[in-house]
């Protein structure tokens, strides 16, 4: 694997001095992405842990395991799988690991596929940097886009170090979580800018399903075959699509702020309402 831009940042360099960091992932320990960024996390830190899923966990989201123990298989100094889905192994790490003293960073991936869209709330690359962002540690999640399901990581691997320097000089609370996506192939018209900052965005095909059939009968298949047509046109799924590598900023509330008064006024008024029929 060759990355280029070896040269070291002397900001990220010693803003990292000293630093944790924990490289994980949802596609397992042997994934290709996994290996790539700790590399990555190796040019700046003595202190990196790499603990991943023992096994592929793609699309687990935040998902937990309530009912089958969790096992440690540990494979080294400061390396270890865990039989579990990216928030088990992530959970597990936190208490069987790092009990003493928490990890700085997080980098998840390189995912095996892009995650933008809907796909970030399947992600368990995304997910465990949501997680993170729960215990107050900074996340970076890394996904690298295929074509029809073949992966090709020229695209990461030219500019992996690069983006990551840029993004690492970004000021943002340790509470949002930024998610990064490479695109199959760079856009080639001259003067386009390659790195997009955009909001999470949507597909036009919401589904994705794949129908097919077997000697058992009809049945679907989520795959890599899907319409891509981005939703909307500034977003991370129009920043891939368009060529550019895309940086969005996640987080990992669920409740819409902006509409907590609204709701409030309205539901004070239908219980008003029903007092003055009764």
């Amino acid at each position: 694997m060759s990355m280029v831009g070896d040269r070291l940042n002397p900001a990220v360099a010693a803003q990292l001095k000293g630093k944790r960091v924990l490289v994980t992932n949802d596609d397992g320990i042997d994934a290709d992405g996994l290996a790539r960024l700790e590399t990555l996390a190796r040019r700046y830190c003595d202190d990196v842990w790499v603990i991943a899923p023992a096994t592929h966990q793609s699309a687990r989201s935040r998902g937990i395991t309530l009912r089958t123990p969790l096992r440690v298989v540990e494979l080294g100094e400061q390396r270890a799988a865990v039989t579990g889905t990216p928030l088990d192994t992530f959970m597990v790490g936190m208490q069987h690991f790092f009990d003493d003293r928490l990890p700085d960073l997080v980098l998840s991936g390189i995912n095996h596929g892009g995650n933008t869209g809907a796909d970030i709330g399947y992600s368990g690359t995304c997910g465990i940097v949501m997680e993170a962002a729960m215990h107050g540690i900074r996340g970076i999640a890394f996904s690298q886009h295929t074509v029809g399901g073949v992966m090709d990581w020229s695209v990461a691997d030219a500019h992996l170090n690069r983006v990551f320097d840029q993004v690492m000089q970004v000021s943002v609370p340790e509470t949002i979580p930024l998610s990064v996506n490479f695109p199959a192939a760079m856009a080639t018209e001259p003067g386009a800018d390659s790195l997009l900052v955009v909001p999470q965005g949507f597909r036009e095909d919401k589904i994705g399903l794949t129908p097919d059939e077997d000697e058992e009968g009809p049945f679907y298949s989520f795959g890599h075959l899907r319409d891509n047509t981005p939703g909307s046109p500034v977003s991370d799924v129009a920043a891939v699509v368009g060529g550019r590598i895309s940086v969005t900023p996640l987080r990992f509330k669920c409740d819409h702020t902006d509409f907590l008064e609204s709701v409030g006024t309205q539901l004070d008024l239908i219980e008003r309402m029903a007092e003055d029929e009764a």
